[in-house]
């Protein structure tokens, strides 16, 4: 197969599989969203295109606190 093209990074290779590098990413997205609304929930709900149930759900599973929890 053709090598990546240079605009890709290196794929780091630490040992972790793609479930815990999306848990990581979605983390980061939703930290974003709480900082960005001032921890208001339906507000970064709404910035993420879900709704407050999908985002405390995911919150709690990723271990993040907010919104008065």
């Amino acid at each position: 197969p053709p090598p990546p093209p240079e605009s890709i990074a290196a794929f780091p290779d630490d040992g972790r599989g793609l479930s815990d590098r999306l848990d990581d990413m979605e983390r980061k997205l939703i930290t974003s969203a709480m900082v960005t609304t001032n921890g208001n929930i339906a507000e970064a709900a709404r910035l993420l295109k879900t709704d407050r149930g999908n985002l405390y759900r995911r919150m709690r599973r990723l271990g993040i606190r907010g919104g008065g929890e």
